[in-house]
């Protein structure tokens, strides 16, 4: 028996010997921390302080990019434990993009910013998901959990690998891509609020702007098998959930852009290549973005772009942003889901959609007239309207069966019209949706003073959804409100 237990504990102690050295690293206080090790849960066990840093390069060509902590294998786990990524002050940074393409929708939706004195040209982030040199490329499982970032260009940047051309795979997309629980907060500059922001100047040159966002991620999730798949589901039970961005906080995120690629997003998740011809547009998705609080972004609290499908925005947050709750401006990113979100208080449209989605469930009030010059995509039409929907293609030449579904809305308060979706196309379902207003007019099935239908958010904290909730809503409920309200049903 002995000699038994003697051999039991000798392979025992083998075994671990022949465990993987990687397991749990502890993170120090330095900035600009490479993550090279594959598998690895890096722990942060103080704040890590780049406010400091001597090297923040300014857009003439000085110094060098700066990064809180540098994603540089997959599966990453970074573990934040409350602490913080501290940048500073934004706006001590050259904070300008270049995009891959400047002509609104149309093409890739990489960006990156100016090259510094090494040569990188990825913009200046807490945390980096791309290669420093490209700002693409960046690696698949990462986790993102409880940390706070400030300061930075953008808090969270996540690119996938940009080389394909129009009507081939945008690149290598990133899967298995994780966020939550993070506080991201005044981080990314604004542009003069007062002035249009057009693509060119007058001598035809590309204009260098601020697309900044809280959290932002593109080439994500999972590709369709072909280019203008617009008729096949890829997302299933077993990958629906393949990007999961939830339970975030995200305010006061600055920045601005031109046409439908505006930043200043508290969240922006953009796909794959868009074209003008759908046969060549190759899209992404499979993505759930979920019980986000977003509040005080310059653009929407969140935006979706650049060929997306299969997009699940529930249960978000969302007030006081400069232009929009949840803002989809390109041409084919549809058959996405909005559903159970609250939104209230934005300027703009608290929903303004440019392609068929279905939009379910919703509490929206409150919309309010824009102070600044809106992004040319969106038009004076979307100012201060509930839910704002047009039809950015035709549906003969898009996806001639599917067109927008407007349900158990409840859109009251708003400063234009609740509901308007004059340019939305002959396919709609509109029903059971609670407004005072709508063009055309007639799609108000419920009054502003009645009863909600429904209610998703425990307004009051007793853990229940009940018609007490319901009167919180009609009653006025505010941000302030909005903020405290816990815990949000959702799926």
């Amino acid at each position: 028996m002995k000699k038994l237990f003697k051999l039991i504990l000798i392979a025992f102690v083998a075994l671990i010997m022949a465990a993987p050295a990687y397991a749990v690293t502890n993170l120090t206080g330095a900035c600009g921390q490479v993550l090279s090790t594959a598998g690895e849960t890096y722990v942060m066990t103080q704040d890590i302080d780049c406010s400091n840093a001597s090297d923040w390069p300014g857009c003439e060509g000085s110094g060098n990019h700066v990064y809180g902590l540098i994603v540089a294998a997959d599966n990453v786990t970074i573990e934040g434990n409350g602490y913080h990524i501290i940048g500073g002050n934004a706006d001590d940074k050259c904070c300008k993009v270049v995009l891959d393409e400047i002509d609104e929708c149309d093409g890739h939706p990489c960006r990156h910013s100016l090259a510094d004195a090494a040569g990188n040209q990825a913009l200046d982030s807490g945390i980096l998901n791309a290669l420093p040199a490209t700002g693409s490329s960046g690696f698949n499982g990462l986790t993102v959990k409880d940390v706070e970032i400030s300061g930075f260009c953008d808090g969270i940047f996540v690119s996938g690998s940009c080389g394909g051309a129009k009507g081939s795979v945008p690149g290598d997309y990133i899967s298995k891509l994780h966020i939550e629980d993070n506080f991201i907060h005044n981080n990314g500059q604004n542009c003069d609020p007062t002035k249009p922001q057009p693509p060119f100047d007058e001598g035809g040159v590309p204009q260098l702007q601020n697309y900044n966002d809280g959290i932002f991620v593109t080439v994500v999730g999972v590709p369709a098998p072909s280019a203008g798949n617009k008729t096949s589901t890829w997302c299933d039970d077993t990958n629906s959930e393949d990007v999961v961005i939830k339970n975030n906080s995200v305010w006061a995120q600055k920045g601005c852009g031109i046409e439908s690629c505006a930043g200043g997003n508290g969240i922006n998740v953009q796909g794959g290549i868009e074209d003008e011809d759908v046969a060549t547009t190759w899209y992404g998705g499979c993505i759930k973005v979920c019980g986000n609080k977003v509040q005080e972004a310059a653009m929407s609290g969140i935006m979706l772009t650049h060929a997306l499908q299969f997009v699940k925005v529930c249960s978000n947050a969302l007030t006081h942003n400069g232009f929009g709750g949840v803002t989809i401006p390109c041409d084919f990113s549809d058959k996405n889901i909005i559903t159970k979100n609250a939104i209230f208080d934005n300027w703009g449209p608290g929903i303004g959609l440019n392609c068929a989605q279905k939009v379910d469930a919703n509490l929206i009030k409150g919309a309010k007239k824009t102070f600044w010059n809106v992004p040319g995509w969106i038009g004076s039409g979307t100012d201060g309207t509930g839910i704002f929907a047009v039809e950015g293609k035709p549906f003969t030449t898009d996806d001639p069966g599917e067109g927008y579904v407007i349900t158990n809305n409840v859109s009251c308060s708003n400063a234009d019209q609740d509901i308007d979706t004059v340019g939305a196309g002959a396919v709609q379902t509109l029903e059971y949706n609670q407004c005072a207003s709508s063009a055309p007019a007639g799609q108000c099935d419920f009054g502003c003073a009645s009863n909600l239908p429904k209610t998703w958010a425990d307004f009051n904290g007793d853990g229940q959804t009940n018609p007490t909730d319901n009167g919180l809503y009609l009653n006025s409920v505010n941000a302030d409100n909005l903020e405290k309200q816990s815990p949000w049903m959702f799926d």
